[in-house]
């Protein structure tokens, strides 16, 4: 394994320091970044982020780090966990189908955490959150398809090993301390795709970001690991799963940097259900179709869909968001799908959407990804609309991305932030490898809002 995962590491060594030096990459970090704050503030409120708020301050720590949308400093560690888990407790976050997962929250809830602590600057930020990712995309490469065909969430645990390898980074870790950080994570990392639909999939966001920060800062005491980790017997990809691709873990990007395949959602929902979701919006611009006539909705979907979003009588949000029959039936009703709103336990108890489900059916067929989908909706006139949609391709022009995700931040953040905190946050977090001091930022996502009543 020490000369494949060197081999790993050269490669991303070397695409991380010639991304950071370019223009537009830095500022898709920026967009990415956005994306994750207005998750963040807008994810405070939600049971399981309050719960792990309660659970750092009932830990107690040296105040060193922000928690979003509190007063109270705590640990770096715990900062990371709980921020992990307030960024992913809405599902509406990033996606990079390399990995496959989330990077976005276990990436910068560490990172923001640790140059808070010890006053980095944004630069520096930028150059460990490429540095993290492209490592997660090659050995989420390695281990795929298997690794998570077999059940395991690539958030959790490849996440896992970004957020080791950025924070390594940042901290100036040695080749061999970073492999033993890698060796640490492999052994932390954890997530089970069988637990989507509840709470536990946020945990896996903050187990991943605390768990690769653990890592890298046990690592650089000298706290030691095999460097063989992933591949030795009984190691990881033994024990999960892993495909071992070398070939495609090694392979040329044709874009440049791993974080040029970044995702951003408009729907707040499972990211395999947007293709279905894009194939309703469709539907719905046809003057001819009527919701009120519809006998029979057919989707085909990716096998992989089976085990991620097939929840076939949603009753909460979390529930909903993991369901492509309610995605299908609201998308094609017409409800907004970019409101959170729309993912709750009263849509789901709608007469129209409880009857409407009854009438998809769904086809998981084999070797297709979870991003393309077909749709076929016939009416009670015999009329047949038929619509597909691929969502792994990532937007070209970033000024209408810039565009879309600002549109995304303010409607998230306007309830939590006042008008000019959250112009502040927007600009900081766009500019990020202009700041001098990442402290500036993590101080404005303190002052998101938590709402007493919940």
């Amino acid at each position: 394994m020490s000369g494949f995962l060197d081999a790993v590491l050269d490669r991303a060594t070397l695409q991380s320091d010639v991304a950071a030096m370019q223009s537009g990459t830095r500022r898709l970090v920026g967009q990415a970044l956005l994306d994750w704050a207005g998750c963040a503030v807008a994810g405070v409120d939600l049971r399981s982020s309050k719960i792990a708020t309660a659970f750092a301050v009932e830990q107690g720590a040296a105040p060193r780090a922000s928690l979003v949308g509190s007063p109270v400093l705590t640990s770096v560690a715990a900062a990371a966990f709980v921020n992990g888990i307030v960024s992913h407790a809405l599902d509406f976050d990033d996606a990079n189908l390399l990995m496959p997962g989330h990077p976005g929250v276990v990436l910068f809830p560490p990172l923001i955490a640790l140059a808070e602590a010890e006053r980095r600057s944004g630069k520096s930020l930028v150059k460990a959150y490429l540095f993290g990712i492209e490592v997660a995309s090659r050995i989420g490469r390695w281990l795929a398809p298997g690794h998570y065909a077999q059940g395991f969430h690539a958030t959790g645990t490849v996440g896992t090993f970004a957020a080791a390898a950025a924070c390594a980074s940042m901290m100036g870790a040695d080749r061999g301390s970073l492999k033993h950080a890698l060796g640490l994570a492999a052994t932390q990392a954890s997530g089970l795709i069988g637990l989507f639909g509840t709470d536990a999939k946020h945990l896996h966001a903050g187990n991943a970001a605390m768990h690769g920060y653990q890592a890298a800062w046990l690592a650089c005491q000298g706290f030691t690991a095999r460097d063989d980790a992933l591949e030795c017997r009984q190691g990881f990809a033994d024990t999960h799963a892993g495909s071992r691709d070398a070939g495609a873990a090694l392979a040329d990007w044709a874009w440049g940097h791993a974080v040029h395949q970044t995702l951003f959602k408009y729907h707040a929902a499972c990211y395999g259900t947007h293709a279905v979701l894009d194939c309703a919006g469709q539907v719905r611009t046809d003057p001819r179709f009527d919701v009120q006539r519809i006998r029979s909705i057919e989707i085909d979907v990716g096998e992989e869909c089976v085990r991620t979003c097939d929840i076939q009588d949603p009753r909460t949000e979390a529930q909903a968001k993991f369901s492509l029959r309610f995605n299908a039936v609201v998308g094609l009703i017409g409800w907004p799908t970019g409101d959170l709103a729309t993912y709750s336990a009263e849509v789901c108890a709608k007469p129209e959407v409880i009857d409407l489900q009854k009438d998809v059916w769904v086809r998981f067929v084999p070797g297709r990804p979870l991003t393309q989908a077909d749709i076929r909706v016939t009416d009670d006139q015999g009329q047949v609309f038929s619509r597909s949609a691929d969502t792994s391709i990532p937007a070209s022009d970033l000024d209408h991305q810039a565009e879309r995700l600002l549109a995304k931040f303010h409607g998230l953040t306007t309830c939590r932030l006042s008008g000019p905190e959250r112009g502040a946050l927007a600009a900081l977090s766009q500019d990020i490898d202009r700041l001098d001091d990442v402290g500036y930022l993590a101080a404005l996502l303190r002052r998101a809002r938590v709402h007493t009543s919940n």
